[in-house]
């Protein structure tokens, strides 16, 4: 990467351009930042948390050299998988093992890929018809309308180590007749020309 520079052999040194989706920087960036940070401390990182979506297009736009994204994007330069989260479906303790179809789901904004598959798992429960009173932009906030009794959802693993609700289901497939679990993905996307891998080391 261009911003990056080997001042001398001992040490690397420059700016480091990161972009994150919001849920990865919340969950995960943070211990992976204090490791790459103690081993290279002249190394300054400018980090921009975002929506996976606009994310992937400052990164085409080479606003920023290196981004973790969330869901499959068209792409031309080098990725790979960090994260496969199993999706979980939650409730309030007080709600474990009532009918679905009694009271409603609170869906949040995915990719359109998650969103594919969760429509499947719908449809082979006969689910697609459920109520559906809340549409939610942060996992956070749904979690916690779970946790006061609002509704059921179907979150990501990546946010439930604390939640001290009810998991209904920790590996939820897309049919009955798949074993194939429906996971919330998270891709470490760079262009080709960056070095930025080499010592950037998940």
């Amino acid at each position: 990467m261009e911003e990056l520079a080997a001042a001398s052999q001992d040490y690397i040194c420059g700016t480091l351009r990161l972009g994150c989706s919001l849920n990865y920087a919340h969950y995960r960036l943070p211990a992976i930042l204090k490791d790459y940070t103690d081993r290279y401390p002249k190394v300054e990182v400018h980090i921009t948390t975002e929506q996976s979506r606009q994310l992937y297009k400052m990164l085409c736009k080479e606003e920023i050299s290196l981004a973790i994204l969330r869901g499959e994007y068209n792409w031309d330069g080098k990725k790979i998988l960090l994260a496969s989260d199993p999706m979980c479906l939650i409730c309030s303790r007080e709600d474990a093992g009532r009918p679905l179809t009694d009271y409603p789901y609170i869906s949040h904004n995915t990719d359109s890929g998650l969103n594919s598959q969760l429509f499947s798992w719908f449809e082979a429960r006969g689910l697609t018809g459920i109520r559906r009173n809340f549409q939610i932009d942060s996992i956070d906030t749904c979690k916690e309308m779970v946790r006061y009794g609002l509704g059921w959802s179907i979150l990501p693993s990546i946010c439930l180590n604390n939640f001290d609700c009810f998991f209904v289901f920790k590996n939820m497939f897309k049919s009955s007749l798949s074993f194939n679990p429906i996971c919330y993905r998270s891709f470490f996307f760079w262009h080709v020309c960056n070095f930025v891998f080499s010592i950037f080391d998940f």
